[in-house]
């Protein structure tokens, strides 16, 4: 006789309520709150919450491994848009005048 529970069943309501749940949360949270609702659907349930909710596996996995190891420092604001940041603080930037287009004639 086996203990575990049996497997979650999606009704329309449900489906509402979590992708509605995972759109308003962010980041860790987001992820983690995914791979909760994928552990309850049992086996296969990554196949079926990318069927059902239109939830990436890709996304699921990384919500299972930060259930298991804790969460992941994505560095986010780290990533792209420095140098325009940096020039855009200290005003040098702003100030300065902006290159005109380009225009090339047309081929006849």
């Amino acid at each position: 006789m086996s203990l575990e529970s049996s497997p979650l069943v999606l009704t329309d309501s449900l489906k509402a309520l979590f992708k509605d749940t995972a759109t308003q949360l962010k980041g860790t949270a987001r992820r983690q709150i995914m791979a909760q609702v994928v552990e309850s659907f049992g086996r296969g349930g990554a196949t079926q919450a990318e069927r059902e909710l239109g939830w990436n596996r890709g996304t699921i996995r990384q919500g299972q491994y930060e259930l298991e190891h804790g969460p992941i420092r994505d560095a986010f604001d780290q990533r792209g848009g420095t140098l325009w940041k940096r020039n855009c603080l200290d005003g040098s930037a702003i100030s300065a005048p902006l290159p005109r287009p380009i225009r090339k004639r047309p081929r006849c």
